[in-house]
C-alpha cells in the first residue's frame, strides 16, 4: 500500500482496493482496531472517487461495518449501525433485493442487531434472509440453515420458544441432509442451543 500511495498518491483505486485487502488481512488475524482504521481510509477513497452510490463505497462500507461491530463499544457500534445500512441500501438500489451482495448486507445488519440485543429488529431482517437466500439458492442450502438457527437463536431471546423450536429443528433437518458429521462446530453449536431451549421449556413441554 505505500509503494502504491508514493506512486500513485493517496487517492487512487488501486490504493483503495490496497487498503481493503490490508484490511481483511487485519480481520483475518482478529486486529479489528487496525482493520477499522485502514476500511475507514478505504471509504474515504472510495467515497472521493465515485460518490455515495457506488458499489465499491457499499463494499468498504461492509468491511467497515463488520470491523466496526467486532470491538463491542458504544462508539463502535453507532459506525457498525451506520455503515452496514449505508452499504445496505446502495447496494438494494444498484443490485435489487435478491442479489447475494445485498443479503450479505442485510445478514451482518441481523447480526449486529442480535449482538446488540435489538431482538425484534434482528427478527425481521434474519427472516429477510431466510426468505431471499432461500430464493436464491434453494431451501437446503447450508446459508438457509444457517439462517434458520439463527432465527432459532433469536426466538430463544425473545422468549418465544415454540418458533425458537420450529427454526432449530430446520436448522437441524438441513444439517443433517448436508450429511454434516456430529463433531462439526455448527452441529455442535446447534445442539448446545437445543439443550438450552429444552432446560429452557421444561415446564412449557418444548421437546424435540
Amino acid at each position: 500500500v505505500s509503494q502504491r500511495i508514493s506512486t500513485l498518491g493517496t487517492i487512487h483505486i488501486r490504493v483503495g482496493e490496497g487498503l481493503l485487502l490490508l484490511g481483511t488481512a487485519h480481520m483475518r488475524c482478529k486486529e479489528y482496531h487496525e482493520a477499522l482504521k485502514v476500511f475507514k481510509s478505504a471509504t474515504l477513497i472510495f467515497r472521493s472517487m465515485y460518490g455515495d452510490m457506488h458499489l465499491g463505497l457499499a463494499r468498504a462500507l461492509n468491511k467497515l461495518g463488520l470491523a466496526a461491530s467486532h470491538l463491542y463499544a458504544t462508539l463502535t457500534d453507532s459506525i457498525a449501525f451506520e455503515a452496514l445500512h449505508e452499504s445496505f441500501t446502495i447496494r438494494l438500489e444498484k443490485l435489487g433485493p435478491n442479489h447475494t451482495d445485498t443479503i450479505d448486507s442485510l445478514n451482518n445488519i441481523a447480526g449486529l442487531n442480535l449482538r446488540m440485543k435489538n431482538y425484534n429488529a434482528a427478527c425481521k431482517a434474519y427472516h429477510e434472509v431466510y426468505f431471499r437466500r432461500q430464493l436464491i439458492f434453494g431451501k437446503r442450502h447450508p446459508s438457509v440453515a444457517i439462517t434458520a438457527h439463527y432465527l432459532g437463536e433469536v426466538y430463544m431471546k425473545l422468549a418465544q420458544l415454540n418458533c425458537a423450536k420450529k427454526y432449530y429443528t430446520r436448522a437441524m433437518d438441513l444439517y443433517q441432509r448436508l450429511e454434516l458429521r456430529d463433531k462439526n462446530q455448527s452441529i455442535q453449536r446447534l445442539l448446545h442451543d437445543i439443550s438450552a431451549l429444552e432446560c429452557a421449556g421444561s415446564e412449557r413441554k418444548v421437546t424435540f
